[in-house]
């Protein structure tokens, strides 16, 4: 026969389990309900929400990065980042991928978000106009930095061709339109056609310059022949402003600008861990098959020793 008090007690104790089962539900469901109302990566990363610095590195070969992109314009407007920290080492990109990055982060120093740039190993050519970007530019003693302008790489194989009795058909619309191309000479006025857009990117990063930095006539002359200087020759001739890494950028960003020094500092994070890895193992590649390229779809402004 079964007791009672037994049955009491059963009963109780199922009643409280219901409730507790009740309580963890809704709170199971405020929380999907919050994923919905609110911002999910609130979960993934709190920090985001208050108060930090944020950290963007950019490495590697620069090109149309549109997940960046959108990224920073993502972060336009946020009130929660105080400062951002630009870690740069690249010899340089594309100039559209350069210029398309600048104008993005100026973008973000512009709307009052104090914006440092560090230059680790080397930070030339379009990288160096991404660092333009920053409200001041950090950078080693033997950091490289540099390589103003941009260049198109060819080579006329046409006389090779003749030797071992090729003959290129070449159908096309316009008299420059296929220029410049390693199976035919390149014309004296096709080659002033050439010259005359590289010169007009180097213009514009020379611009640039003088916009950002107060620099000499005569530095600026010797800048414009696209030499390459260690962080304590550019220190010299105002390329960058300190040396020295994200140690000082935090100090100065204190200092100068009022940053509290111990707010959190987040990394944007661009891309997964595989993608990390497939970056680094195409960039290897990339350098050393623009050494040698033979057509570009775009300008290039990259630092890379002739060998």
């Amino acid at each position: 026969m079964v007791n009672e008090l037994d049955t009491i007690s059963f009963h109780k104790r199922s009643r409280r389990n219901l409730k507790l089962w009740r309580m963890l539900a809704i709170i199971f469901f405020v929380i999907i309900l919050s994923l919905f109302l609110f911002d999910k990566n609130f979960f993934v990363n709190p920090l985001k929400y208050q108060d930090h610095i944020l950290r963007i590195t950019v490495e590697g070969f620069i090109d149309d990065d549109r997940q960046l992109a959108m990224k920073l314009d993502e972060i336009e407007g946020n009130k929660n980042i105080k400062a951002i920290i630009l870690i740069i080492d690249s010899p340089g990109g594309t100039s559209f991928g350069g210029e398309f990055l600048f104008r993005k982060l100026n973008n973000l120093s512009s709307s009052g978000i104090p914006v440092v740039s560090i230059i680790r190993t080397i930070g030339t050519s379009a990288a160096y106009a991404v660092a333009l970007s920053g409200d001041r530019i950090f950078a080693l003693e033997t950091s490289l930095v540099g390589s103003v302008g941009a260049l198109i790489r060819s080579a006329d194989l046409s006389e090779l061709f003749n030797k071992v009795g090729i003959k290129p058909e070449i159908f096309k619309s316009g008299e420059f339109k296929s220029i410049p191309s390693p199976i035919e000479k390149t014309p004296l006025e096709g080659k002033e056609v050439i010259q005359n857009s590289v010169n007009e990117v180097k213009n514009w990063f020379l611009r640039i310059i003088q916009e950002k930095r107060e620099i000499s006539k005569k530095n600026l002359s010797g800048i414009s022949k696209g030499g390459v200087y260690t962080g304590k020759q550019a220190l010299l001739i105002n390329l960058v402003d300190e040396i020295g890494g994200e140690k000082e950028a935090l100090i100065w960003l204190k200092d100068i600008k009022g940053i509290t020094k111990d707010l959190p500092i987040i990394d944007l994070k661009n891309s997964s861990k595989n993608q990390d890895f497939c970056c680094s193992f195409f960039s290897f590649f990339q350098k050393f098959l623009y050494s040698s390229n033979v057509s570009l779809d775009g300008f290039l402004s990259v630092w890379h020793p002739e060998g």
